[in-house]
């Protein structure tokens, strides 16, 4: 996927901007809700990422921020047109709005 630790993204759905502390390995985890109503049958390929306000400052390592502080956002992909979004709600998805100065960039 193309996001980093310390990219500052915004979703779809709050106004708010966070900066991401840790992005998972690629995953096929269900749907929570499909989960939920028994049907435990493997997701689209995703990631799932954990975010801080973007005011936080930039930490060594994600537990040095409190818990309290993390907003987790699941099951997100970069799609064929570059877009990344939810493949669980192709409605909800997020935009990178800057990276952090030294940050290693996906070439692909």
């Amino acid at each position: 996927m193309c996001l980093v630790v310390g990219d500052v993204i915004k979703t779809s759905y709050a106004e708010d901007p966070l900066r991401v502390i840790c992005v998972s390995e690629i995953c096929t985890f269900p749907d929570p809700v499909n989960e939920i109503e028994g049907d435990e049958s493997p997701s689209p390929e995703h990631y799932h990422i954990v975010c801080v306000d973007a005011d936080e400052p930039l930490r060594d390592h994600p537990t040095d921020y409190h818990m309290s502080k993390w907003l987790w956002l699941g099951g997100y992909n970069k799609g064929a047109t570059g877009n990344i979004y939810s493949v669980w709600n192709e409605r909800n998805s997020l935009e990178v709005l800057g990276v952090r100065s030294g940050a290693q960039l996906s070439m692909i």
